[in-house]
């Protein structure tokens, strides 16, 4: 009786993604692939390849015993041996000028702020967000959880996150029955763009200037959502092996529909606007395909196997390149290009702020 109850919330979960991704405009997914695509600013975790990037070309300076010293202060604080983080004095004047409100408590990012957050102000969801993501609360994360529900109905994120717990708790049942509902949310939202607002104007009360203000705080995001998403994505992945372990074949294609769907959902319709969420997405569908025949073509896939793939491939090699054009921006020390990027990046997203750092420096 469960295995049917758990096929019919396949079924259901992989009918309502399908529906979901299908309804909305599916010619971003093609402007993420076909158009110059981006690389995440926002630190990530040393899984990803950004990292392994990063951590190349800090080997190679020091291989090539560049002192520290001759760094810009845009570099440093870009390779984090610019300490950001504020002083008690610096904290003390930021909230005699600002308050003691959400905003402001966020802005710093440590631990006990968000634990004082959640006591003052525990019914909004930037708060129970942050709560949630940073594991303040690890006995009582059920309750953060249906807080966050509660709070913000149509942000599939709430959602996510409580069928992540489910996936951990090992209730596959019940996690699908929370996808189901995420999928069927027309927002996803991880408040980064108020976050890098508010840890800019923290900055700026610390006495930086505008241009280091702003790399500062877009460059120092704490962004663990990206292993959360995954992890649902390795909960879906678990189910799919099993059934196709088993000769579930209803099963199985129900599940994939969904691992597809959920990829392309990031990659192609999140709010953020860093796009970590999309290479999280391209990194999940990668996954999937990689278990399949390089020339079939599922029929939730309008191309084939490995026609997909390649297309993350080239995405991958433009990031990149772009990802070295954004470090030569910060190696110039140019400040009102650095000003004029981050403004865009949190106007317009990431991936629109790097086309247009490109073309200003075509204009060079």
């Amino acid at each position: 009786m469960r295995r049917l109850n758990i096929v019919a919330l396949l079924l259901l979960a992989a009918g309502v993604a399908v529906w979901f991704w299908q309804s909305r405009d599916s010619s971003s997914s093609a402007r993420l692939l076909n158009t110059n695509a981006v690389a995440p600013i926002a630190r990530l975790d040393a899984h990803d390849p950004w990292e392994r990037y990063a951590a190349s070309r800090a080997e190679q300076r020091a291989k090539q015993e560049i002192p520290g010293s001759t760094s810009n202060v845009f570099e440093r604080i870009n390779s984090g041996d610019f300490d950001v983080a504020l002083t008690a004095e610096q904290r003390a004047v930021y909230f005699q000028r600002h308050g003691t409100n959400a905003e402001t408590l966020l802005a710093m990012q440590r631990v006990e702020d968000i634990k004082l957050a959640a006591q003052l102000f525990p019914d909004d969801p930037r708060v129970q967000f942050a709560a949630l993501t940073r594991d303040v609360f690890p006995e009582a994360r059920r309750e953060w959880l249906d807080r966050f529900k509660q709070s913000a109905p149509d942000n599939a994120m709430a959602d996510y996150l409580s069928a992540r717990e489910y996936f951990r708790e090992g209730n596959s049942e019940k996690a699908l029955a929370e996808f189901t509902a995420a999928a069927a949310k027309p927002h996803f939202t991880d408040y980064s763009v108020s976050q890098i607002q508010n840890m800019e104007e923290a900055q700026l009360s610390a006495g930086r200037n505008v241009a280091e203000a702003k790399l500062a705080a877009a460059s120092h995001l704490h962004v663990p959502q990206s292993k959360m998403l995954r992890d649902i994505a390795d909960g879906l992945q678990t189910m799919y092996a099993q059934h196709a372990a088993s000769g579930d074949v209803v099963a199985g294609e129900a599940t994939a529909r969904m691992i597809s769907s959920f990829g392309q959902r990031l990659f192609a319709d999140s709010e953020s606007p860093i796009i970590l969420n999309q290479y999280t997405g391209m990194r999940i569908e990668s996954q999937l395909l990689k278990t399949l025949p390089p020339d079939s073509q599922p029929e939730w896939l309008n191309q084939t196997v490995q026609e997909r793939l390649d297309e993350f491939k080239a995405f991958k090699k433009t990031g990149s390149d772009l990802l070295q054009e954004q470090e030569r921006m910060i190696q110039r020390g140019d400040e009102s290009q650095i000003i004029g990027f981050y403004d865009r990046l949190k106007l317009q997203g990431e991936w629109k702020a790097l086309l247009w750092l490109q073309s200003q420096t075509a204009k060079r």
